[in-house]
């Protein structure tokens, strides 16, 4: 049917959010969904830490819109570079918790 297709929306719209360590079959650890989003066939993202906001494309609506999300631009607490962690100091690290 031409033309119904390509008008066509997912039935469940949603930007997901993983973290890097992930792999695989795993729940996002964030998610922007819901009719109150006004998502209808989300495209791309584009994401601005300083203002702790990610932008995100819509096909259907033909424009971006623009969430605040500061609880996805939390510091995440890195290892200094001079850290070496072995598999012995972690086995090490768990018998004594």
């Amino acid at each position: 049917m031409p033309g119904v297709q390509g008008s066509m929306e997912p039935p469940r719209v949603f930007v997901g959010m993983w973290e890097s360590r992930h792999d695989g079959d795993v729940t996002p650890k964030w998610t922007i969904t819901g009719k109150q989003t006004g998502l209808k066939k989300p495209f791309a993202v584009a994401l601005n830490p300083e203002h702790k906001e990610i932008y995100v494309t819509d096909m259907r609506l033909n424009g971006v819109m623009t969430f605040f999300v500061p609880e996805v631009f939390k510091p995440v607490p890195r290892r200094s570079r001079n850290h070496k962690d072995t598999k012995a100091q972690r086995k090490a690290a768990n018998k004594d918790s």
